[in-house]
């Protein structure tokens, strides 16, 4: 078994409530919460009335440190008068990466490492994916939007366990800026049928594009919105029942290749509202299809 399933984040409850259903008298506890600190399990036991307990490590991110501090050695110094290249202060702060002649790597081999850099590069891609992303409330820590990327990107669980392993927020955001390159389609996980482009993609909060949520009988939907979805055929007529969308009625989505629940389409009820309609795809039921993945298939 990997390593990495050894490995989970704690939780800060935001908010929870007591609910009972009608109908079958059942009494749920919902509970919303946000990952806040990812830990290591140390060991683990299970207590006499069945209850599982454990001992974690906390484990902290590492900094993100200047991509030129290793570089500019006091060792390093003396090169500096032996350079033909010219530079005066103000041509060093135009270019960040000033240092790069008095090594052995060029410039660009530190841009790939810049975190901040690298999160404007993440913006310019998230920015293909959906076209009200200046509404979105983005972390401007490098190492917690890393962490928001994660939690939006159609990931399996073994990939964001894998992320959650990285203690350099610089490796978690390269490995997320190359998962969001290399994704333009997202298809049915069980027989590879086409969903939506990732350009159909958007939000319908400021939280981003992907959400959880919560059915009556307390099961938790991990979704994301689309402006358009393919591949699919509605199941049953469409019910404001409990919708997650206050004003908006839900049908359900199934795949038309191998006939799986994959989500919802959303209609307004209200004709005052915006969009008109919507599809909200279940992660559990999607999977982005990598090029890299087709070109080797």
């Amino acid at each position: 078994q990997s390593a990495h399933y050894g490995r989970g984040t704690t939780a800060e409850i935001r908010s929870y409530k007591v609910e009972m259903d009608e109908l079958s008298g059942v009494t749920t506890l919902v509970v919303k919460a946000e990952g806040r600190q990812r830990f290591r399990i140390v060991s683990s036991w299970t207590r006499m009335d069945g209850i599982l307990m454990a001992s974690i490590k906390i484990l902290p991110d590492k900094p993100t440190a200047d991509v030129g501090e290793a570089a500019r050695l006091p060792s390093l110094s003396r090169l500096k008068g032996r350079s033909t290249f010219r530079y005066s202060p103000s041509d060093r702060h135009k270019d960040p990466y000033g240092f790069a002649h008095m090594t052995a790597w060029p410039s660009w081999v530190y841009r790939q490492y810049d975190a901040n850099l690298l999160v404007s590069k993440i913006e310019t891609e998230l920015r293909e994916w959906t076209d009200n992303f200046a509404t979105l409330s983005l972390p401007r820590d490098p190492c917690r939007f890393s962490y928001w990327v994660a939690s939006n990107l159609l990931l399996d669980d073994k990939l964001r366990l894998e992320m959650l392993s990285y203690d350099n927020p610089v490796q978690r955001l390269r490995c997320e800026l190359a998962i969001l390159r290399d994704c333009r389609v997202l298809t049915c996980k069980e027989c590879n049928q086409k969903m939506a482009d990732r350009s159909d993609v958007f939000s319908m909060s400021q939280s981003g594009p992907q959400g959880a949520y919560v059915n009556p009988h307390g099961y938790v939907h991990e979704m994301i919105t689309v402006r358009k979805a393919t591949g699919i055929y509605l199941f049953g007529r469409p019910s404001t029942l409990y919708s997650w969308f206050p004003g908006y009625a839900w049908t359900i989505l199934q795949c038309a290749g191998c006939h799986c629940h994959v989500g919802w389409k959303f209609t307004a009820s209200n004709k005052e509202l915006l969009p008109k309609k919507f599809w909200g795809l279940c992660r559990a039921a999607i999977r982005p299809a990598l090029q890299t993945e087709r070109r080797s298939s």
